[in-house]
């Protein structure tokens, strides 16, 4: 099998474990290298998901994404909510201020959201277009 049609076999893969954990898909990216995957951005679920995100469960979805190809040997990260100590640790990283963030973030997305499908039910809201319409929001996808 070429390298490019394995990419894309293992992209499927990977992205069909982090959909099985119910990660927000909007918050993260992830590359596929012939040698590894790359994540980046916040590891968080879905509103309305089972349970939480927890240590144990984030090491568990990492060793699936291990298991998509015998080519991929290790999984790197840069998240912006977790941080890994050693080799198996995983730890959330939870301040008051990001907390307050994500639930004023939801709370204008669901209210955005609800009009959105009330004018147009095939409308899908985008980030680009929060980000135009309230200055507030831009700044919590910035950072």
């Amino acid at each position: 099998m070429d390298w490019a049609t394995e990419r894309l076999a293992i992209n499927r893969k990977v992205r069909r474990v982090l959909v099985a954990h119910f990660i927000d898909l909007g918050r993260l990216a992830f590359n596929v290298y012939p040698d590894r995957v790359m994540l980046r951005g916040s590891l968080t679920r879905i509103e309305g998901a089972p349970g939480e995100l927890t240590p144990d469960l984030v090491r568990a979805m990492f060793a699936e994404v291990m298991q998509s190809s015998s080519s991929i040997n290790r999984v790197t990260t840069q998240f912006d909510n977790w941080r890994q100590e050693g080799a198996r640790n995983w730890v959330p990283l939870h301040s008051g201020k990001h907390q307050d963030k994500q639930k004023k973030a939801a709370a204008l997305l669901s209210h955005s959201s609800s009009k959105a499908s009330q004018e147009s039910s095939t409308h899908t809201l985008h980030a680009e277009e929060i980000m135009g319409a309230d200055t507030s929001i831009a700044s919590f996808f910035k950072g």
